[in-house]
């Protein structure tokens, strides 16, 4: 192959790349102003897993947070070390195959559970209703943008209603 083809594959790969930053860049920037409408610091927004911690905290679900990372956490460890290595019979790991296999759909199940069931509060804080929430659930990153920058106030007081 011509030099011309490597040429467009590489501007092709760094438009993907600049546009992907763009979007992360995006995707922080509204995390901060969510953050701080729900009267967090924005700097929480940028911690790994403490974002999410504080995030389940902002709609009321403190512990489905506890929940979910548990799960996840020892999902993940379970399919880390029921993995057969190329040296050892498959035979001897397929009950913990199986157990792992187990866990992981549970984990998965948790996770679509808490994901509904947060998106639905996230709509309700701020103040918007179902229409907003099935956004939420197909669209999160545009919906997000529009937490951020559009004029929805925060008030946990909306979900007792």
């Amino acid at each position: 192959m011509d030099t011309s083809f490597y040429a467009m594959l590489a501007n092709f790969i760094q438009t993907i790349i600049i546009i992907a930053i763009a979007i992360y860049v995006i995707a922080v920037i509204a995390n901060w102003k969510i953050f701080e409408k729900a009267g967090e610091p924005g700097w929480k927004s940028l911690i790994p897993i403490y974002n999410f911690y504080i995030m389940f905290k902002v709609v009321g679900m403190k512990n489905w947070f506890w929940i979910v990372f548990c799960f996840s956490l020892i999902s993940n460890i379970l399919s880390n070390v029921s993995q057969p290595s190329l040296l050892a019979a498959s035979s001897t790991n397929s009950s913990l195959n199986s157990f792992a296999h187990i866990v992981s759909i549970i984990s998965d199940f948790v996770s679509l559970v808490a994901f509904v069931t947060y998106s639905w509060r996230l709509s309700k804080v701020f103040g918007h209703g179902n229409g907003f929430f099935i956004g939420l659930l197909l669209f999160p990153n545009l919906f997000w943008l529009i937490l951020a920058f559009g004029k929805s106030t925060y008030d946990i007081r909306r979900l007792q209603k």
